[in-house]
């Protein structure tokens, strides 16, 4: 190795150092709160034998009700993102995209475990990173969560891009390091000088291990390798070594190379306030006063209990040989013997733990509408007021959907531009029960990324009465696509369903004609044919019109049965047409002097009989040739 890059690395490790020095106020209370959610703070010192030692889940209760909502933005719609193509004619194209990249994400990496991780990470910690790379072996996207504590940029960045430079702590075993082969360095006596040297965040791993039932910490008999992104004035470069020798590097510097544009992370993070790394706060710090309240009361109730239960005695004599009684059924007591009363608590302890439970969700902006604030009035609230509770709340989730929609869209960035450059031959993916191939020239295309995801997702009912309300707003509206509008109610109420249930328009047009060909097919027969209530009538009409004038072009003479059951059952589908105003408005779509032509004709038939040679009746003046089937009404407009 040269100098240089010994000078390099002795750098590296000084500003490294220095970055962590800097942070150990924030990892001693990052420490505190991750006893805090998983063991609880215990007493300290027990007032009396066999007291309760007790702990309330406030934050860990908090952040598990909080995922499911952040992890609904990423996976409650039909597709995960939405590709708009920066060409207006080319909008086809970028839905294209979006179903494959889509198909990528979902089947062919590890996002939806990892999208867990990150968000249960910056739930707890205010802040969280997600690491996407492409591994060649296994030929997919590799996404990792990874915890803060295992990240150090410098204490004065604010934004992760601006980072002079960025390490990823990586923890491993001996074992799995040497797998990891060429180019990692593999010497023996290299591999035994960074074996077994512990690490910085030992305080919380020995917390983390004793939690895991773990009796040694991988810090004991592991690795640690510094994973370093430095900024210069080239672009980035990668650093490789291990903070026990750092004058040795793990493997060769480089520098990044694409499709990497930038380090291949992405932080997320709770909240956007004062400026610093470390000023997001997860929700522990936030209601670890509330949580330690409760659970001093919730100790408090459990030894008020034991003193009620098991009540101090007392006498007005002297009692000889107390250690001889016990308080049992059926067992002597000395004469004079009390029981000394307690006094009830100030303030029934359920009032203070649900008082105190709705300040907390109130202070981290959970929906709860008041209805668990003991305080408050034991009226039912008015619709005003519930509808402007709602819209605080609402107004509060919608600031943290568009906080973690930004993450989520320069992570969505990184994954396309990955994917992009790696899977330029595998452009099969799914879309609604078949496998299409995307065309290779639009992976060059200029598309605008966004998450799909809302804050309402979060409340598919509340989903699902806006999509019904909505389609009973716009039904039938011309400038309103029907289609889609009956599309969105499917997909508040289950994506699945689009794709079970929906329709092409055109198949429905043909299976309405095959309908009418049937009947037809029986009448001929002599079996007259009632309507159906899903009968769509135009297309009936326009089938037996387009039927009628086939036998008028060929000079066939109808039964006059036959005839006058044609002629009967086209006029129920003109009645019920115009007995709506839209159905009135389709049958002027109709050509009159066709409709006169085919009615005269079947009347000639019905008259005349089974008289050979008929003449056919002449068509109006100017009326169109026959027309042909058409599978959409609108196609017979004039």
């Amino acid at each position: 190795m040269s100098e240089i890059q010994v000078a390099q690395n002795n750098s590296l490790f000084k500003e490294i150092m220095g970055a962590i020095a800097g942070r150990t106020s924030w990892e001693q209370r990052q420490t505190l709160f991750y006893e805090m959610r998983h063991n609880g703070l215990r007493r300290k010192k027990l007032p009396f034998a066999g007291a309760a030692d007790l702990h309330y889940p406030l934050a860990d209760s908090m952040i598990e009700k909080h995922k499911p909502f952040y992890y609904q933005i990423l996976f409650s719609q039909d597709l995960m993102t939405s590709f708009t193509s920066l060409d207006v004619d080319r909008q086809i194209d970028a839905t294209a995209c979006a179903y494959w990249f889509d198909w990528k994400l979902k089947q062919q990496s590890n996002i939806e475990t990892e999208a867990l991780v990150v968000i249960d990470f910056f739930l707890m910690c205010g802040r969280s990173i997600m690491k996407a790379v492409y591994n060649k072996d296994k030929k997919r996207l590799v996404h990792s969560g990874i915890d803060p504590l295992f990240f150090v940029v410098p204490p004065y960045t604010q934004e992760l891009g601006d980072a002079d430079f960025m390490t990823e702590i990586m923890q491993t075993t001996v074992n799995q390091y040497k797998r990891w082969g060429s180019p990692w360095n593999q010497d023996e006596a290299y591999i035994k000088s960074i074996t077994g040297q512990g690490n910085y965040t030992e305080e919380k791993m020995q917390v983390k291990s004793r939690r895991e039932g773990i009796n040694i910490p991988i810090g004991q008999d592991g690795i640690i390798i510094w994973q370093t992104h430095e900024k210069k004035s080239d672009g980035w470069h990668v650093h490789y070594f291990s903070p026990a020798n750092p004058n040795t590097p793990a493997r060769q510097s480089h520098k990044l190379m694409e499709p990497y544009k930038y380090p291949p992370y992405v932080d997320f993070y709770t909240e956007i306030k004062d400026k610093g790394w470390y000023s997001p706060r997860g929700i522990p710090e936030v209601v670890a006063m509330f949580e330690a309240y409760l659970t001093k009361m919730l100790n408090e109730s459990a030894d008020y209990m034991t003193f009620v239960n098991r009540p101090i005695y007392t006498s007005d004599g002297t009692i000889a040989n107390m250690q001889n009684y016990k308080l049992t059924p059926g067992q002597y007591v000395p004469q004079g013997l009390r029981k000394v009363e307690q006094s009830g608590p100030p303030v029934p302890f359920e009032q203070q733990e649900v008082k105190m439970r709705s300040i907390a969700e109130y202070r981290v902006g959970m929906p709860d509408f008041g209805m668990g604030n003991a305080n408050a009035s034991k009226e039912k609230p008015t619709a005003t007021e519930v509808n402007v509770v709602s819209q605080l709340m609402g107004q509060n989730m919608d600031l943290r959907v568009r906080i973690f929609r930004k993450s989520l869209s320069n992570l969505f960035k990184l994954d396309w531009d990955l994917l992009t450059y790696y899977e330029k031959e595998s452009l099969e993916y799914y879309q609604k029960k078949e496998m299409k191939k995307l065309d290779a020239n639009l992976l060059s295309g200029s598309y605008k990324i966004e998450p799909t995801g809302s804050v309402d997702n979060i409340n598919r009912a509340f989903v699902m009465q806006k999509a019904v309300t909505r389609r009973q707003m716009f039904i039938n509206v011309p400038w309103i696509n029907q289609k889609e509008l009956d599309k969105s109610v499917l997909e508040a109420d289950d994506p699945r369903l689009v794709d079970k249930l929906m329709i092409n328009p055109n198949d429905i047009s043909n299976d309405q004609a095959e309908e009418q060909a049937d009947e037809i097919n029986n009448m001929q027969l002599g079996f007259p044919i009632q309507l159906s209530a899903q009968d769509d009538d135009l297309i009936h009409l326009v089938t037996l019109i387009t039927f009628i004038q086939s036998r008028m072009a060929k000079e066939m003479v109808l039964e006059p049965d036959f005839a006058t059951l044609l002629l009967n059952h086209g006029r129920e589908h003109q009645e019920r047409l115009m007995s709506t105003p839209e159905g009135s408005k389709k049958l002027k779509s109709l050509d009159e002097g066709v409709l006169g032509a085919v009615i005269g004709y079947l009347q000639a038939m019905i008259q005349r009989g089974e008289a050979p040679g008929l003449p056919q009746p002449s068509p109006t003046p100017g009326a169109p040739s026959p027309i042909p089937p058409q599978p959409q009404p609108e196609a017979l407009a004039v």
